[in-house]
């Protein structure tokens, strides 16, 4: 296989690529030279997730990145039409943020509830004054976004005793950790009764200024509101207002319509505001965790791309691009989703995304801050791949293949795909 190229958005501080050193070159690019670039790629790290010059660069016709992975939870920034419309790979950094953003989410609860803020105030004042704080456990948190990072903060409070009603697009009711999960419009139904609302939601059409004057005015006087998820998704000039005039306790953002913040901001000023640089998930090492997920990835990537389609008219059989089999101890390569397109060593989700008309503004509220990687115009979405854990499936010194089964023979035909990573490689035989 010749070697692959990986263009890299972003070089401040550049990533710790140093395991494709030999099999990929890889090439760092800023967002004026990224058009020219993308032509020329196999794979693009979006590594400033901040920038949206994908969404302005991605080609139209002709050659473009098979693989495109974000190293961020949302995929807001890079979405395209014609990024969504093509069969490019889509990807996003699952794993590395959720538990240090329900960690930091507690930590903000933990220092509301008891007043650690008075408590800095009053010390600067030298004074003593004895005051009296919330008790957590029994109270109740309104948490928004059902995917990876909302579920993460839910548990997390769990832990602490509150009460956790989740939001997510659709209500289920067998959930294994919540019971039920409420559907997107019960939302206006249990703001009434949240002493804690959490924002973990995407950013999409549907989700952008979900929280306004009238979703405020919903809250008790005794709520707080905490937003992580994407700045847009709060009307800020209505949380200004439900501060000043004491229609909810207190607030804190860690994301904002505009970053970074300006200094004439009026949110620097607001009582009862925590404002944070958007580093709720950034914790010591957070970049050399992205890097090493990547490249993990890249592995999965570079294995799966040697099995391609051999044969036409229905047959599903697959072979592996250098002629050879893929004999059992070499690197795991699963078999396609469909043919010609190599599926990563992850597990693929069950609930796809619907993207209707093509536009990224159309993404529903579905996919919740990376719960789902919207891929192609299909509506088939992939979760970002784990590291591979390989089987063993033969006794040392045995040559034993494993067949490679084509899509129309999967077991649980009709229902969820289970853990594609199983797959450690293939040949070329008749169909069984």
């Amino acid at each position: 296989m010749s070697e692959s190229t990986v263009l890299v958005l972003g070089s401040d501080p550049p990533p710790k690529l140093d395991r494709l050193a030999g099999r990929a070159r890889v090439i760092f690019t800023d967002e004026d030279s990224l058009a020219d670039r993308l032509p020329t790629a196999d794979v693009l790290l979006a590594w400033d997730f901040t920038s949206d010059a994908i969404r302005r660069a991605w080609p139209e016709k002709g050659p473009r990145p098979r693989w495109v992975h974000t190293a961020s939870a949302g995929v807001d920034q890079l979405l395209c039409p014609a990024l969504i419309a093509d069969d490019t790979l889509v990807t996003n950094a699952r794993g590395v943020f959720e538990q240090p953003i329900a960690e930091y989410v507690a930590g903000l609860v933990i220092a509301m509830a008891k007043d650690f803020y008075g408590s800095w105030e009053l010390q600067r004042q030298r004074r003593w004054q004895h005051r009296e704080t919330l008790r957590l456990a029994g109270s109740r948190a309104v948490v928004v976004g059902s995917g990876p990072i909302g579920r993460a903060i839910g548990t997390t409070l769990l832990a602490l005793g509150v009460k956790v009603d989740l939001v997510g697009r659709r209500e289920r009711g067998d959930d294994p950790e919540f019971g039920l999960v409420h559907a997107s419009d019960a939302l206006n139904g249990l703001l009434p009764r949240a002493d804690w609302v959490i924002c973990a939601a995407p950013l999409t059409e549907a989700t952008r200024g979900l929280f306004d004057t009238a979703a405020f005015s919903r809250m008790p006087p005794r709520a707080r509101f905490i937003n992580i998820g994407r700045g847009p998704l709060v009307v800020e000039d209505a949380l200004v207002a439900a501060l000043r005039e004491w229609r909810i306790a207190a607030a804190a953002l860690d994301v904002f319509e505009q970053e970074p913040l300006p200094e004439n901001s009026p949110l620097w000023d607001v009582p009862h505001l925590i404002v944070s640089p958007h580093m709720s998930g950034d914790t010591l090492g957070w970049r050399d965790a992205l890097a090493e997920q990547f490249q993990d990835n890249f592995d999965q990537w570079s294995a799966a791309s040697r099995c391609t389609t051999s044969s036409t008219s229905g047959s599903g059989t697959y072979r592996c691009g250098d002629g050879a089999g893929c004999r059992t101890g070499a690197p795991p390569a699963p078999p396609p989703s469909r043919p010609g397109r190599p599926t990563l060593g992850g597990r693929m989700t069950t609930e796809p995304t619907h993207l209707a008309d093509l536009t990224a503004t159309r993404l529903t509220a579905g996919y919740a801050a990376g719960e789902f990687s919207p891929s192609r115009s299909s509506g088939r979405c992939w979760s970002a791949p784990r590291p591979h854990r390989p089987r063993r499936t033969a006794s040392p010194g045995s040559t034993r293949t494993r067949r490679c089964r084509p899509p129309g023979r999967r077991r649980n035909a009709g229902g969820p795909v289970r853990r594609p990573g199983r797959w450690t490689g293939c040949r070329s035989p008749s169909r069984t």
